[in-house]
This record gives C-alpha cells, sequence and structure tokens, in this order.
C-alpha cells in the first residue's frame, strides 16, 4: 500500500506543479492585460486618489448612470466621485465606502441612493461585490484584501487555489476578454468620476406600460427589510461622528415602472425613515420623468435624462448649502 501511495504521488504531484506554475503564468498575463482596465469591473475601491475628494455620491448603477459626475465636478470647481457597484444594496456599498477610507481621506458631504434598488432584499441584488467572472482577474491579488469575497456564494473552492487553471473552466468568454485584451467600453474612466451615461439612442423604444409592469414584479408595495435599513443607519452613524454632511436621494423610474410597482409607498417609507434620523431627503420621481425617451429602460435615464436630473439634483444640492459643506479646507481659512 505505501508504495502503491509513493507512486500515485511521484505521478500526481508533477503534474499539480506544473498545473500550479502554468496557472501562476497565465494569471500574470491577465493581471498584466487587465490592470489598466480596473474601472471595467468597478474596481475603484482600492485606488488611491491624488486629490481629497470633497464629496462622495455612493450608489449602484442608478446613480453610476445618472449622476453626470464631470458636470457637477466642473460646476462646484472641487474634487468629486462617485463610489458605484451595479446591483449592489447598500451593505456593500458600505464596504465598498470603507475600502476607499483605507486609502483616501474623509469626504465632506456624500450624497447616498436610498431607493428600493439599494434597500430591497430580493431580485439582482446580491451579497457579494462581484460574480465569480468578473473576480477572475482578482484571485492573484490576495494582497487586496479581497479574500473573504471567494467564498462559495461566488463559487470559489479550495482546490482552486492548487489548480487555478480550473478557474477559468465555466467563463471562457471572460478569459478570452481579459486574455485579448477586448475592453470596448470601460465602464468608468477616471475622467469620468466614477460614472458612465447610456447614450440616448432613438431606436430604443421601451416597452408599453403592461410589459413595463411585468419586468417589475410584484405588484404591491415593497417593504424593506429592517437589515437593510439599519445600513441607512450606519452610514448616517458615521456621518455624524465625523461631522459628514449625509444626503440621500431617490432617483427617477419611468413613470409606469414607479406606478406599477408602487414604488411610490416605498418612496414616502424611507422618506419617513430618513427624516426621523436627520437625514435630508428628495425623491425625484416627479412628472418631469413622465417621457420614457428619457429612459435605457425601466430604471435606467439615458444621458439625455441624466442630463436632467443632473441639474435638478444641482438645484437640490443648492438650496441645502452643498457648495458651503464641500469647499476646501483652504478656501475656508481665507
Amino acid at each position: 500500500m505505501r508504495t502503491f501511495l509513493i507512486r500515485i504521488t511521484k505521478f500526481v504531484l508533477p503534474i499539480l506543479l506544473s498545473l500550479y506554475i502554468v496557472g501562476l503564468g497565465m494569471e500574470y498575463m491577465l493581471y498584466r492585460n487587465t490592470r489598466e482596465h480596473f474601472y471595467t469591473f468597478q474596481a475603484d475601491w482600492h485606488l488611491y486618489h491624488p486629490k481629497k475628494m470633497q464629496a462622495l455620491f455612493i450608489g449602484n448603477s442608478r446613480t453610476g448612470v445618472h449622476v453626470d459626475m464631470p458636470y457637477l465636478t466642473k460646476a462646484y470647481d472641487v474634487p468629486m466621485y462617485a463610489i458605484c457597484q451595479d446591483a449592489r444594496r447598500l451593505d456593500i456599498l458600505w464596504w465598498k465606502f470603507k475600502k476607499y477610507l483605507e486609502r483616501n481621506p474623509k469626504p465632506k458631504a456624500i450624497v447616498l441612493q436610498m431607493d428600493v434598488s439599494t434597500l430591497i432584499d430580493e431580485g439582482l441584488n446580491q451579497n457579494t461585490l462581484y460574480g465569480k467572472e468578473k473576480l477572475l482577474t482578482y484571485f492573484f491579488a490576495n494582497q487586496l484584501g479581497i479574500n473573504h469575497l471567494f467564498e462559495k456564494e461566488v463559487g470559489y473552492h479550495w482546490y482552486e487555489t492548487v489548480i487555478p487553471l480550473i478557474r477559468y473552466i465555466p467563463y471562457p468568454e471572460y478569459f478570452d476578454m481579459y486574455w485579448h485584451k477586448k475592453f470596448a467600453d470601460p465602464y468608468a474612466p477616471p475622467a469620468n468620476y466614477g460614472v458612465r451615461l447610456i447614450p440616448y439612442d432613438p431606436k430604443n423604444i421601451l416597452p408599453p406600460i403592461d410589459s413595463v409592469s411585468a419586468q417589475v414584479e410584484p405588484k404591491k408595495a415593497i417593504e424593506i427589510p429592517k437589515l437593510n435599513m439599519a445600513y441607512v443607519d450606519t452610514f448616517a452613524n458615521y456621518c455624524r461622528q465625523h461631522h459628514i454632511q449625509l444626503i440621500g436621494v431617490f432617483p427617477p423610474y419611468t413613470a409606469a415602472s414607479y406606478k406599477a410597482s408602487q414604488y411610490y409607498k416605498t418612496g414616502d417609507d424611507i422618506a419617513q425613515y430618513a427624516r426621523k434620523r436627520g437625514i435630508m431627503f428628495r425623491n425625484f420621481n416627479t412628472d418631469t420623468y413622465l417621457s420614457d425617451s428619457l429612459f435605457f429602460n425601466h430604471m435606467h435615464l439615458n444621458d439625455r435624462g441624466a442630463a436632467i436630473y443632473t441639474r435638478e439634483l444641482k438645484m437640490f444640492l443648492d438650496s441645502i448649502g452643498f457648495a458651503q459643506w464641500v469647499k476646501p479646507e483652504t478656501l475656508e481659512r481665507n
């Protein structure tokens, strides 16, 4: 038996060692090919910003495609940035914010997306930062401190450390993209301050109201789970302790979606919750956004809609003294 085990070991060990070495080489190549395209994966949580960001806009894709950050940065003449993660709730956004703080100073103001998509506990929202297909490029990067994201929620297994090649088998299209540098549309290049607006397309016709309604089940008012609302308190308590102004916003949906899913009732609940905790809050689902031509789909504005929303957002921020809060320290002393 002992002899048999020794023979098996002599046979298997060189194979595993060879696969491991090849896997490390592949990971290095992936890293070399993707390191300039971290924004494709919204992997801005570990970036160091040379300038202090006076304000952060935090949310999921409904912040990332709704807010024209270059316009706001120019309008207020201070550095600002959007920390976004597609289809994620406040728990993951809080984690990203804490990672941001490990390398960057605290902002003076936070504009936090407080709506159905950042607070619900179902649908596209997940409790991990990335799906496994987008984590591929980070398997080499344990030094970034994201090991806990490699757990069973995203399909990671211990043996994938021993034989890295196994990681890529289920995702040939992503491996091909990373290997051949097929990055046609980085999500958030630095010049855009963390966002990517969706160009208006006259051929993009939204479905009629019945089809829109069917997309956004359930058709009754959604109750926000207490655990998710607790992350509003987490942000609020942190901001209170560090003298940061916190503003909550509910970006627009299409009128059909907003009505059919009774988001207006949920919006009222969020507004009441914010009011009790002293958070300045604004629901932007108004008659301004009745036209479907302003939307890419039932929950995302196109660049035309984003331009209107961003200017309405700025009017709201101006009305509550935002410009004074985000003024750099050097100007305050003068």
